[in-house]
């Protein structure tokens, strides 16, 4: 249904990115042995979206007199990062709208949409069908949509902040406009992700090696410390807890969808997935086969390390697949050699198959707030950048339950 609200028919200007935000909010108790217990207070992400605009004659009158009028009320807002072309015209009076641009796309049965021409043509709509490559709307379109003419959701809207509107000419101005949606936002549609092992998600996307990345190293270190004599320090967890960042760079749509199923998964820093490291971490010192339940590795001290952040191994295989194997134990073979036993049998591999074996551990988003910039549409490229933190399940039970 099409509520009576104004739309906000300013375009974004392209000359710098449209920053789009999903902010999740997660309540962390932790203890001092690292151990942490996570709750989700709000149910869907508050989603905002900051774009800059330029206007210029009549149209920056408008926006004058819709600051004036509107600047604090909800109104329609396009999402113009997700644009939809029309292909061949469409007569006043019919309803389906013919589009070569619909793959991956996130559009759904009951959805508004804001139709633009670049006649001028502009008027609101309501998604009755999606085919392969039609658009029904719910009602005949009240004027001739062109070749070429553009179909965005909207979504209803604020304004995050009164905008400071930049003078260009005594005929133009900019601004950067902050909003904030007014409504639920639950991924629609759903994305199904994978792989699952042991009941948990997996990640596998290679990090982006266009940036350099990098890892901390936090403990949970008391110290007292009087300026006198040496300080007195307390690790009360007794391990680290890796931090590294990670760079996105998403070209098109189905791998922009792709990370909103992921950021919805993960809500924040509320649910743990299972990571590999994705460095080349262990050199085999002898070939492997098929029952193999013993990896015999050259000496790294793994035997004598913390492994609550090392409990699993992801084998990145020449054919491009992946297998995931559980740590059951670690000791000193021989001189130089290290021995892993793993909790069952690698399967039918032989050492040349294996490309690459990473730790793997589970790690949780270390931030609410997940900010992608669209340098485009979602057609084209979207950058995003993470904080993941190491969550080792710590958590034990009272003696007793």
């Amino acid at each position: 249904m099409i509520d009576d609200l104004p739309i906000f028919v300013f375009e974004a200007d392209w000359g710098n990115p449209v920053k789009e935000a999903f902010e999740w909010m997660t309540g962390v108790l932790a203890s001092t042995k690292g151990a942490e217990q996570r709750y989700a207070v709000r149910r869907y992400p508050r989603r905002q979206v900051e774009f800059d605009i330029v206007v210029s004659g009549v149209e920056r009158q408008r926006f004058a007199n819709f600051l004036l009028s509107h600047g604090s009320a909800a109104f329609y807002l396009p999402i113009w990062h997700e644009a939809y072309a029309v292909s061949g015209n469409t007569a006043a009076g019919m309803s389906i709208l013919q589009s070569n641009d619909l793959a991956a796309n996130r559009l759904s049965i009951g959805e508004v949409v804001f139709v633009l021409g670049d006649d001028g043509t502009q008027f609101l709509a309501e998604i009755a069908a999606l085919g392969a490559s039609t658009i029904t709307l719910a009602a005949p379109a009240p004027v001739t949509v062109i070749d070429g003419s553009l179909v965005f959701p909207v979504r209803k809207a604020r304004l995050l902040q009164q905008p400071d509107v930049e003078r260009l000419t005594d005929a133009a101005s900019a601004a950067t406009i902050s909003t904030e949606m007014m409504e639920p936002t639950p991924l629609v549609p759903a994305i199904a992700l994978s792989p699952i092992w042991n009941d948990t998600l997996v990640l596998l996307d290679e990090p982006d090696e266009g940036e350099k990345s990098s890892t901390a190293y936090a403990r949970l270190v008391d110290e007292l410390n009087n300026a006198v004599s040496l300080p007195a320090l307390n690790d009360t967890a007794g391990i680290a807890f890796p931090s590294s960042k990670r760079r996105w760079v998403l070209n098109g749509r189905a791998e922009y969808a792709a990370f909103l199923g992921l950021i919805y998964h993960l809500q924040g820093r509320l649910t743990p997935i299972w990571m590999p490291s994705f460095y080349n971490d262990i050199t085999l010192a002898a070939p492997v086969s098929a029952s193999t339940t013993v990896l015999y590795i050259r000496e790294i001290g793994l035997a004598n390390a913390d492994d609550s952040n090392r409990s699993a191994l992801c084998f990145f295989m020449v054919d491009g697949s992946t297998m995931f194997r559980e740590i059951a134990a670690t000791s000193i073979y021989d001189e130089g050699v290290e021995a892993v036993g793993l909790t069952e049998a690698i399967g039918p591999f032989a050492s040349d198959d294996i490309l690459r074996i990473s730790f793997m551990s589970l790690c949780r988003l270390d931030q609410d707030r997940i900010e992608i910039l669209h340098e485009t549409d979602t057609a084209g490229i979207s950058i995003s950048s993470t904080t993941f933190r190491a969550a080792p399940d710590l958590r034990v039970g009272e003696e007793g339950f």
